[in-house]
């Protein structure tokens, strides 16, 4: 691993402003921030999941994360959230797709493991792209690939409407 890599990590996020009282504060902004990121990547949907996944990752995240007052709470994960500018972090995760995007030489970056099968290289997907999507990553291509949220059912739990 790139041992720069948590440091420019955290660096993604300076630009967040804080939006908590000083005296309030039990956990750097920034940890707060990188622990959501990793654990979203990882698979969490709720703020219960993403402080599971900070308590279990602790000691990977101390290798590179402050965590004076350990992982922070997921009532704190979702007060902070809860005040933070959205358009401040989506700028932040924009700059970091593009970074990543020129980074790998435009290649596509497998975080899950699996792989796409070559797609970039199928010259229907090209055409659509040169034709229509402009490029991965352009505000068109995400404004029509990516319209839809589904909120996933957590395994063992039953919908409502099903009950």
């Amino acid at each position: 691993m790139d041992v720069e890599a948590p440091q420019a990590l955290l660096r993604l996020f300076d630009p967040v402003e804080d939006p908590r009282v000083e005296r309030s504060k039990l956990h750097r902004l920034s940890d707060i921030l990188v622990i959501t990121l990793c654990a979203v990547i990882c698979g969490a949907d709720t703020w219960t999941e993403v402080e599971l996944f900070g308590q279990a990752k602790v000691d990977w995240l101390r290798t590179f994360l402050a965590l004076s007052h350990g992982i922070p709470s997921h009532d704190t994960f979702g007060r902070v959230f809860a005040r933070l500018n959205p358009d401040q972090l989506e700028r932040c995760f924009q700059d970091w797709m593009q970074a990543l995007a020129q980074a790998s030489g435009g290649r596509l970056i497998a975080l899950d493991g699996k792989t796409i099968r070559r797609s970039h290289e199928n010259p229907d997907v090209q055409k659509l792209y040169k034709e229509f999507l402009q490029s991965p990553l352009s505000a068109v291509s995400h404004k029509y690939l990516h319209t839809h949220y589904q909120a996933k059912t957590p395994q063992g739990i039953i919908p409502k409407s099903q009950h």
